[in-house]
């Protein structure tokens, strides 16, 4: 082949060439700018939907909404601190059933039959007892149920991952590659979407896991963005549902980028992941309240009390009431049982704690029947008192040249009648136990 050609053709190769990374440059380009509507929402979506799949899948999770500060398992179980009646109270859920240790003010407001107060008890409740107690708020039933709440949010048709942050039509600073809009939310850099719900935070930095939720995510109660935090340039909140982007803004690089406005929060739901050790932990807390749990009253169930019976005599003392249990508002329906306990203690001569029994019977709702106990651990002392009282009243005969005198010994008994919830503590600890090792 002549020189000449080969030149020619080699110079033609080369044109080909560029012609074809033209082309290829073009088709990247012409790529970018056609992403359509729905492939750029599950684009800004992608960091929110990551965080709440994360929580999904977590062993366990913090969940604090300023009522509440507990930590949940992914079996449902709880423990923690609520706020009940300007009192933080311990609370716990395990298996379904709900425990809090309760005030006597509290006590009284659900159980108006117990009397007296100090001592904190432990009662058994139902959602309607918090409802009664006027308890805000309420804990997901485990760490997946939260991200599925947090989900269907962020699955809303108007939730808008480009909100504007200073009150114009223009989204906040974009987080480098995402277009989504960046705050500083409590000092942590976050994104930010705006939901039917109110605001959501999530970190920037990947792995993006959640930061802060409104508390309408988890009550269902929507509001007109009462739960979304303030920022100094927009104090009225996000004004454009629907948002706008800025096309170009989404590709400058990171160390160009803004963190965005300052923003605190004020309410709503912190929630913290929790690992493997930390659930372990969790359980072991359980187990040890729920071996204390051996003396709980039952929120469900009412009483009525008749006038007591008390009786003493050398041998034994008795304590005898009639009861009638009636359901709560919040307990179950007339069908069900209660377990009725009595404690009764018993006072000789003036000195207490002479001799005490216990009994415990079961119940149907809205029946009425005796309960009683004795005990003979006082007979030791009436039989004392009585040769006491014998000797000082032959003394007084005497006295009065053999005149008859009578004697006799005060007694006195005192009972607490209580509806206890049915509890297999032994079980309740095992099951708690085989949990923390799993």
């Amino acid at each position: 082949m002549p020189r000449r050609q080969k030149r020619i053709l080699v110079g033609v190769l080369g044109g080909l060439l560029v012609l074809a990374l033209a082309a290829v440059a073009g088709v990247v380009v012409l790529a970018g700018s056609g992403e359509s509507a729905d492939e750029k929402r599950e684009r800004y979506a992608a960091p929110f939907v990551e965080a709440a799949n994360a929580l999904k899948e977590a062993p366990g999770l913090r969940f604090d909404d300023g009522t509440y500060d507990v930590q949940l398992t992914s079996f449902g179980d709880y423990t923690g601190t609520a706020r009940i009646h300007s009192a933080v109270a311990p609370i716990m859920r395990t298996d379904g059933s709900l425990y809090a240790q309760l005030g006597a003010s509290a006590v009284r407001t659900l159980l108006p039959y117990v009397s007296g107060g100090g001592a904190r008890s432990w009662v058994s409740m139902s959602p309607g007892d918090l409802d009664t107690l006027s308890v805000d708020g309420s804990v997901p039933e485990s760490p997946e149920a939260a991200g599925e709440a947090v989900l269907d949010a962020i699955n809303a048709s108007t939730s808008d991952f480009t909100p504007p942050t200073d009150g114009t039509t223009a989204a906040g600073q974009p987080n480098s590659g995402t277009g989504n809009t960046a705050v500083t939310l409590n000092g942590t850099p976050a994104l930010m979407a705006e939901t039917p719900a109110g605001a959501i935070y999530v970190t920037a930095a990947s792995p993006h896991t959640l930061l802060h939720v409104p508390d309408a995510v988890f009550t269902g109660e929507t509001g007109d963005g009462a739960d979304a935090p303030q920022n100094p340039q927009n104090p009225q909140g996000p004004q454009n549902p629907g948002g706008s982007t800025d096309e170009v803004s989404f590709t400058r690089p990171v160390a160009d980028r803004d963190p965005g406005p300052a923003t605190t929060t004020f309410d709503g739901v912190t929630l913290t992941p929790l690992d493997a050790a930390q659930v372990s932990k969790v359980y072991d807390e359980l187990a040890q309240q729920a071996g204390t749990l051996d003396d709980v009253l039952d929120a469900g169930v009412d009483l009525a009390l008749g006038v007591p019976t008390v009786d003493c005599t050398l041998e034994k003392c008795s304590y005898k009431v009639k009861v009638t249990t009636y359901a709560t508002a919040g307990g179950d329906d007339a069908a069900a049982t209660s377990r009725i306990a009595l404690t009764a203690s018993f006072e000789v001569d003036g000195k207490k704690g002479v001799g005490a029994c216990t009994t415990a019977l079961t119940f149907r709702s809205d029946q009425a029947r005796t309960i009683g106990c004795t005990t003979r651990s006082a007979a030791g002392e009436m039989k004392d008192a009585m040769a006491d009282a014998r000797a000082d009243a032959l003394v007084r005969s005497r006295a009065l040249g053999g005149a008859r005198v009578q004697y006799s010994v005060p007694y006195y008994g005192e009972g607490l009648v209580r509806g206890v919830a049915q509890i297999d503590v032994k079980k309740l600890v095992a099951t708690l136990q085989d949990r923390a090792g799993r």
